[in-house]
Order: C-alpha cells, then structure tokens, then sequence
C-alpha cells in the first residue's frame, strides 16, 4: 500500500510539474505573437554563458529541494522555463527559420530532459522535508543522509544534458540565427 501511495505521489507531482511548464509555454507563444518578438538580439557568445543562462534554472530548482517549502516553489520555476521555451520556439517560427528552430528544439528538449529529472528530484526531497517537519520522530539519518546523495547525484546528472544543450546553443543555434 506504500508503494502504491508513493506512486501516486510521483506522478500527481510530475502532472503538476507537466502542467505548469505547458502553460507557461503557451504564454511564451501568446507573448512572442504579441508582440512580435525578434530573434536578432539572441545570440550566445561562448560556451560558459550559455551553460549558465541554462544551468540556473536547473541549480534553482536544485536548491528549492533541500527545503519545505520548495514543493511550492517547483512549479513556478518549470513554468518560467515553459516561457522560455514557448517564447524561443514562436519566435523561430514566425521568421520561418525551421533549422533555427529545429536547432532550438533540440537544445531544449535537452534541457527538459536536466529540468523533469531535477523537478521531480526537487519535489520528492521537498515533500520529504515537509512530512519530517511535522513528524520529527519519523527522520532516520541514514535515510536522510541517501536522499541528499541520490540529490546531488541528480544534479550532476542533469549537468550532462544541459551541456550538450549549451554546445547546440553555441555551435548550431547560432549559426542559424
């Protein structure tokens, strides 16, 4: 029955993470036609900076997990990042630049992948800290101590996607634009 709860939870928690991200998507889209958004001003530099223009979002959402109230703060961040995304792609749409926007696609598709794995990392570590705060009695350091392993673990992990997507942003993106 525990594991069928935790289930549950994973996957109310990654629905939520689904719905806020598409929406901020869709507001991204709404604003780019709006307002009829240009490309001509984004252009990476170098490696490092996009890295950290990508990576800060994903470090973020990170940090959020280590506290209580992070399970709230999860949600807004993968929304920005939903703009981000619906913002980049309508942008390279209405310019009829299909390889930008193939380019830009895969940087983020990349970049969702290191945002899902640190969201839901995020929100499960979160949701735990929560359920120890009420219950202290309930907090087995070793329990605890691997959970904030399995954290850092992921974070490493998601480093991966997001440099391939900072090369694609620099090498690919780039050129397209």
């Amino acid at each position: 029955m525990i594991i069928v709860k935790n289930i549950n939870h994973k996957r109310i928690i990654i629905s939520i993470i689904c719905l806020f991200f598409a929406l901020g998507a869709a507001a991204g889209i709404l604003i780019a036609m709006k307002y009829n958004l240009d490309a001509a001003s984004y252009y990476p530099e170098t490696f490092e900076k996009s890295f950290i223009t990508l990576g800060k979002y994903i470090f973020l959402l990170w940090l959020v997990g280590f506290s209580s109230i992070g399970i709230f703060c999860v949600p807004p961040v993968c929304g920005l990042c939903g703009f981000s995304y619906g913002t980049a792609c309508a942008v390279l749409l209405m310019q009829n630049n299909k390889l930008g926007f193939l380019a830009s696609a895969l940087k983020y598709v990349l970049f969702l992948i290191a945002m899902f794995l640190t969201a839901s990392s995020s929100s499960q570590l979160s949701l735990n800290c929560y359920k120890i705060h009420r219950n202290p009695k309930s907090n087995l350091p070793r329990e605890r101590e691997r959970e904030i392993t399995e954290h850092v673990i992921i974070l490493l992990i998601s480093a991966v996607p997001i440099s391939f997507a900072a090369l694609i942003d620099v090498h690919l993106v780039g050129i397209f634009l």
